[in-house]
């Protein structure tokens, strides 16, 4: 993954959004496949989608939740990863932001 510090997580324009319950599901317009997301990966989702940096949706998500920052980074990491593979997001330079 990118440095954090330096890029933006921007979901895609052609993925839509649907709350769920506790999470979400994420429907990719381009093939029309579908993707659940849990709660946490939700709320980081509503994050990038609102314009945060990696750094500032741990830093979030942590001070939501009462935890340290680095203990919510790596789930947060693993939902940017997840959703870069199934290539959801584009990853932008902070400078570049839309």
């Amino acid at each position: 993954m990118e440095a954090a510090q330096d890029v933006r997580v921007v979901p895609r324009s052609d993925v839509a959004k649907q709350s769920l319950g506790d999470g979400a599901v994420l429907v990719d317009l381009r093939s029309g496949t579908c993707f659940e997301l849990n709660r946490t990966g939700a709320e980081v989702w509503d994050l990038l989608a609102g314009g945060a940096t990696i750094d500032s949706v741990c830093a979030t998500l942590a001070a939501r939740y009462g935890v340290p920052d680095e203990t919510i980074a790596g789930d947060v990491r693993s939902v940017v990863d997840a959703l870069k593979q199934q290539k959801l997001v584009e990853f932008l330079p902070v400078s570049e932001t839309p």
